[in-house]
């Protein structure tokens, strides 16, 4: 099976293309084979329409493929029916010929800036507040509250998302386009 994607503007055309016993993995004259066997890890993210799925192959830079191809104006075409066969295929020859872990959900370092975003909004209100000499609660109630407030915020944001094991034949349909 071949799959092609242009992850943004900037970003070249790159087509994958699922064999036997490999990958390939073509960026315009550059081709670089990838045993399934090198493959460590899957993870499968999705928001607002944007599907995709990350491959950890041993030491080299994670590769993210997603559902669209991104033209040089800045529109993009929806490959999600393609993307969703693309990913089952890739499951199916994971499955049997490497020793991958599969996840569904945000990354680490996104449940992080969000949690980091979450907590600079909460003391930028705090202290807004402060400045304004407005007080709700007494004392140090009033940022701590707003700090709660701010996190409890945020892990309802989260949680739906926290990264989870799965199966290659039980793919997370929520993180597969429909």
């Amino acid at each position: 099976m071949e799959y092609n994607y242009k992850n943004s503007v900037s970003a070249p055309a790159s087509t994958v293309v699922l064999g036997e016993l490999n990958l390939v993995i073509k960026k315009g004259d550059h081709e670089r084979v990838v045993p399934y066997a090198r493959i460590t890890s899957v993870r499968l993210d999705c928001s607002q329409g944007l599907y995709q799925v990350f491959l950890a192959i041993d030491d080299q830079p994670e590769l993210m493929i997603s559902n669209r191809f991104y033209f040089s104006n800045g529109t993009f075409e929806d490959r999600s029916r393609t993307y969703a066969t693309f990913v089952r295929v890739l499951h199916f020859h994971l499955k049997e010929k490497s020793h991958s872990q599969f996840r569904a959900g945000w990354s680490r370092a996104r449940i992080q800036l969000t949690l980091g975003l979450a907590l600079l909004v909460a003391v930028n209100a705090a202290l807004m507040l402060a400045l304004l000499n407005v007080s709700l609660l007494p004392g140090a109630w009033q940022p701590m509250a707003i700090v709660l407030l701010a996190l409890g915020v945020a892990y309802l944001r989260i949680q739906p998302r926290l990264p989870r094991s799965y199966a290659p034949p039980e793919i997370p349909f929520q993180f597969l386009p429909a």
